[in-house]
């Protein structure tokens, strides 16, 4: 949608209220999954939610099938789709899709990491030059996707699909092959590279995505480390059978905000519902008509974050992962032009302020997730081996109403996230913080899992061994580990500790309950002027 477009619908739709702040681009990372993990293989992932991923539903805007950004979608693919035949159909008609999406970061899950923004604790700049969740301890949040890919975790021999399918790669855009790493490992063919688009992910109104474990000879096909290979569709002596998915592929357009929130929402370990709506498991927030007013005009994320050719933009923030297209003023001020408020002392802010600072708000959400607890959330005694009951960690969220916190980020960041400035460099935006409690070896340095093995064992012990042994193994394959800045291998397992992650906030945007003045400068201010090393200039 062009911007003059979006602009007048805008206006339109919020005329009669204050016209504030637009999404900063936050919409989590594009791979931040929150899976499951398969217990020995190489290739499964950082969370128990086992359930399928099923994609959304709705119309949507760009990407779509035409150039039409209406809204709608001429074509009616339920005619047009009598078998489905994988990418290869897709392609047919859009002969670009499949090239353009293998490109981008929902493919690769890598990107470079813009000049000038990740320091090291002594101010120094950080030997990095990539980032992604290819390349990060994320979502559980010691699960590196690597060798927690795809997997089968728990399974009902007398259906056709893996009941209980885990890893990273249950919401990467991929069939089921894990894209080119910089590990020395082959490159995927041109021909599998072919087959390795899931364009009914991010299209399909109705698709349940289910995953399979491929046959050789009559027999499941083995990985190096002795476990099923897994694919989001059957796949006999090297060849798939994507007809499974012909329903799913009728029901294809434009992509939806129910398309992306499948995903985002979930990661790191599953979504909380509020009041009807889906809340994000890191940030707490949802966009929804209920609860982001840019939702209930209409808009959708591709309105905001899509950037052409099957690439998305967003803008920069600490939490930066993969991103096809970093744009400094995608944000409030794309769409919003000064003056934006009708009280003139709300735009005297705006030097200093971020409008995400006032309008954006978050509920529920990771608070406190504790890996030396092992627990089976389906009660005691129902995760045994015969059951499709998985293993987990406690995990303690936030509560609805949790205080908000407020920081300064002049655009830079101390490793991994934490955002740095001050007053004379910066401006005050939202955050949330996440506390986990991981293990770690004597110094102090967090350790990679294998969350396969406890969540089909139970066993924390086996999965912190696994994971480290693994690790260690393809660190040590790396020609330059720092370029991806990938921790040093850590020693062997001493304790558990607690690190913090803090999330931004750029969705949720309201104006009904936006902050006002006696917000931040009443007796009972949001603000915690002393951390922020100010004084209330109105006190």
């Amino acid at each position: 949608m062009k911007r003059e477009m979006l602009f007048h619908l805008l206006l339109l739709s919020l005329v009669l209220t204050l016209s504030l702040a637009c999404s900063d681009g936050d919409g989590g990372d594009s791979g931040d999954a929150d899976s499951d993990t398969d217990s020995d293989s190489d290739t499964d992932s950082d969370s128990n939610s086992g359930s399928d991923s099923d994609t959304g539903t709705g119309t949507g805007t760009e990407p779509g099938g035409t150039d039409s950004n209406d809204g709608t979608d001429p074509i009616d693919h339920a005619t047009m789709i009598t078998n489905y035949e994988g990418p290869s159909t897709c392609v047919a008609c859009h002969e670009d899709a499949v090239a353009q999406m293998v490109e981008s970061t929902h493919y690769k899950l890598t990107a470079e990491i813009p000049d000038d923004f990740m320091y090291l604790e002594d101010g120094s700049p950080a030997p990095q030059t990539y980032t992604g969740k290819m390349w990060k301890l994320c979502g559980f949040p010691t699960a590196m996707v690597q060798h927690n890919w795809l997997g089968k975790l728990r399974d009902d021999a007398s259906t056709p699909h893996i009941d209980v399918p885990g890893g990273c790669a249950s919401c990467h855009i991929g069939n089921g092959i894990k894209p080119y790493t910089a590990t020395g490992g082959t490159e995927p063919s041109a021909a599998e590279l072919a087959d390795n688009v899931d364009c009914l992910v991010c299209h399909a109104a109705e698709y349940n995505r289910k995953f399979y474990v491929a046959t050789e000879g009559g027999e499941p096909k083995l990985n190096s480390l002795g476990s099923p290979v897994v694919y989001t569709a059957p796949n006999t002596d090297g060849v798939f059978d994507f007809s499974v998915h012909t329903a799913a592929a009728q029901t294809v357009g434009k992509t939806s905000s129910e398309n992306c929130m499948r995903c985002h929402a979930k990661a790191g370990g599953g979504g909380q519902e509020i009041d009807g709506a889906m809340y994000s498991f890191k940030r707490g927030v949802a966009f929804s008509p209920e609860t982001d007013v840019h939702a209930a005009a209409g808009l959708t994320c591709s309105d905001c974050h899509y950037a052409g050719e099957h690439k998305f933009q967003r803008g920069l923030n600490n939490d930066l992962s993969a991103y096809d297209a970093m744009q400094d003023t995608i944000g409030c001020t794309s769409c919003h032009e000064s003056p934006i408020h009708e009280t003139a002392m709300y735009d005297a802010h705006t030097d200093k302020v971020a409008c995400t600072t006032c309008h954006a708000t978050s509920k529920g959400g990771v608070m406190y997730k504790d890996f030396s607890q092992t627990i089976c959330p389906a009660g005691d005694g129902m995760c045994t081996a015969d059951s499709l009951n998985t293993w987990g960690v406690a995990t303690n969220k936030f509560p609805d109403d949790f205080a908000i916190e407020y920081a300064w980020f002049n655009g830079t960041v101390q490793k991994p996230i934490h955002p740095r400035g001050d007053e004379s460099d910066g401006m005050l935006y939202p955050f949330k913080t996440g506390v986990f409690n991981v293990p770690m070896d004597a110094d102090g340095n967090s350790i990679p899992v294998k969350w396969g093995q406890l969540f089909v064992n139970g066993d924390m012990d086996a999965a912190i061994t696994s994971g480290l042994s693994l690790y260690e193994s393809w660190y040590n394959g790396m020609a330059d580990p720092d370029a991806y800045g990938l921790p040093a291998v850590p020693g062997a397992f001493d304790h558990f500790g607690e690190i913090e992650d803090v999330f931004s906030l750029s969705h949720g945007i309201t104006v009904d309950n936006a902050l006002t003045c006696d917000s931040c400068h009443g007796d009972a201010s949001v603000l915690n002027w002393d951390a922020l090393g100010v004084a209330d200039p109105m006190k």
